[in-house]
């Protein structure tokens, strides 16, 4: 669902109220830029991937500061395509790409696991002396 008054950058566009398309989506064949899409995928997998690493090896802050970073990167790489070309662009495609193959969740899951153990305290700092 969208507002009206909300641009749109899809090929079709139904209305609920009217019972009808307002306007009817294009249904031809649309060239994609397949390697494109595929560098972009390849490209933004390594930078999580990396992500990754850095949150094994306890750099919980770097970690959550990097993944803002590319989070701001994907959504800035996305609009540009669909400003530029619509939701054919290969960045829309990408982005695509990247949300069903589970990349993006995997991204958000570790964001948290860092933001959780950024905040957790060290055992050793919570136990009390014995005097």
């Amino acid at each position: 669902m969208q507002d009206t008054e909300e641009p749109h950058v899809s090929s079709g566009v139904y209305s609920i109220l009217w019972n009808g398309w307002v306007v009817k989506p294009d249904s031809s064949k649309k060239d994609i830029d397949s390697k494109k899409v595929e560098q972009k995928v390849n490209s933004i997998i390594d930078s999580i991937d990396e992500i990754f690493y850095m949150y094994k090896s306890g750099e919980y802050d770097k970690t959550i500061r990097k993944i803002t970073n590319l989070k701001d990167k994907i959504k800035k790489m996305r609009q540009s395509g669909l400003d530029r070309e619509g939701e054919y662009s290969f960045e829309n495609i990408a982005f695509k790409v990247l949300r069903r193959t589970m990349y993006l969740d995997k991204l958000s899951e570790i964001e948290t696991k860092a933001y959780d153990k950024s905040l957790t305290l060290d055992e050793s700092l919570l136990k009390i002396k014995n005097i």
